[in-house]
């Protein structure tokens, strides 16, 4: 962290950016989870084993050891899965949540009764969206039953992460967040092959692709050499299994629904993509249409601990900069080690709309948190 009083001062800075949008999205990469105590990529293969064997995190982040080594399969990610469980997520998630209902919930997609008409707009054409995109695309499978927020069209606020351990589903509303490389609380068989995939296999193909849960008690028996042991302490339950079977056939095994390097098999995170795609596409419509207007829309983006070994989360937040109106989107991006933002020349994106600062997540959420609760938006 740099200079206590310049960092307070920057916080202060993007707490004001923040009280003043309409808008919010909120991404999240491995630097966030690390205030929790997760591991970030440079750290999450940093074993012996893997050493031993010369993998990095690339290498040993492919489904292709589900089936030749499924031990070493099952000790990476069930070694994950244990620690993404067991894990209490730092204060931050409800910081910034407290933030999304003051500032963000202002409307109602049920009963949009608002004085703003920008905002009776947002909730037709959300769901609009959302109805064609449910009707058409959603497997039914993928919903969440005992949550009926899923079915509900994101408004104010989104949650854009490419953290696979699931910890911001304990805080924000399931419609507000997109996974966009899924989970390690949601399994699939290992058989499904995506329809986009050019990679064939000779091996059969689950009759039914779907996703599912372990069971909350559920945890993985992980040796001390970090493989995991193919016990099964009721063979009757394949959820209960160390290496666990595919719900529907329970014939092939089943992996994290996670997208992995050199990954044809995902289950895509079909529902959470369509209602974040439907949500940037009504998001930057409406802040170009009215940009000129006597009400002009904004929308700022909260980037924390997104580096540069997987750049996904930053490339979406430079493509907002990009496909709008310059001076309706800023961006705040937190990181220890790379806050820069990089700006091609020939780009018309206004330096301030850029704020960058060199911390911890958690610290400059923290830092934030007094400023943002002074006054009413």
């Amino acid at each position: 962290d740099g200079d206590e009083g310049t960092l307070n001062d920057l916080c202060r800075e993007a707490a004001e950016w923040i009280k003043e949008a309409d808008f919010f999205l909120f991404s999240t990469g491995a630097g966030w989870s690390a205030d929790s105590g997760l591991p970030v990529y440079k750290d999450i293969a940093d074993f012996a084993l893997y050493k031993d064997l010369n993998l990095t995190y690339y290498d040993v982040s492919q489904p292709h050891w589900l089936r030749s080594k499924p031990e070493m399969f099952y000790g990476f990610w069930g070694g994950n899965f244990n620690n993404y469980r067991n894990t209490i997520h730092h204060e931050g998630y409800e910081i910034v949540n407290s933030w999304r209902v003051k500032y963000f919930s202002k409307i109602s997609p049920i009963e949009p009764i608002q004085s703003e008409e920008w905002m009776k707009e947002l909730v037709h054409k959300q769901w609009s969206n959302f109805k064609e995109h449910k009707e058409r695309h959603y497997d039914p499978c993928l919903l969440d039953r005992e949550h009926p927020e899923t079915e509900l069209p994101a408004l104010q606020f989104f949650n854009y992460t490419s953290n696979v351990d699931a910890h911001s589903l304990r805080v924000f509303p399931k419609n507000e967040v997109f996974q966009i490389h899924g989970n390690t609380e949601t399994w699939q068989c290992n058989t499904f092959t995506n329809v986009l995939s050019r990679k064939n296999y000779d091996h059969v193909q689950c009759e039914k692709n779907g996703t599912w849960n372990l069971p909350d008690s559920f945890r993985f028996e992980i040796n001390p050499d970090l493989t995991a042991p193919p016990t099964q302490s009721n063979p009757s339950l394949p959820l209960t299994d160390n290496w666990p079977k595919c719900i529907h056939c329970n014939q092939q095994y089943a992996r994290p629904a996670v997208l992995m390097f050199e990954d044809f098999d995902q289950f895509p995170n079909y529902c959470e993509e369509c209602r974040y795609m439907d949500w940037r596409k009504n998001v930057r419509e409406m802040i170009s249409n009215h940009w000129q207007s006597d009400r002009p829309l904004r929308i700022v983006i909260l980037e924390i601990g997104c580096g540069k070994t997987v750049q996904a989360v930053r490339g979406q937040s430079k493509s907002w900069l990009r496909s709008l109106p310059p001076g309706s989107c800023k961006l705040i991006r937190i990181n220890p080690d790379f806050p820069e933002i990089e700006v091609d020349p020939d780009e018309d994106i206004p330096s301030n709309c850029l704020l960058s600062i060199k911390s911890r997540g958690l610290k400059s959420v923290q830092l934030m948190n007094p400023f943002l609760n002074q006054s009413s938006h």
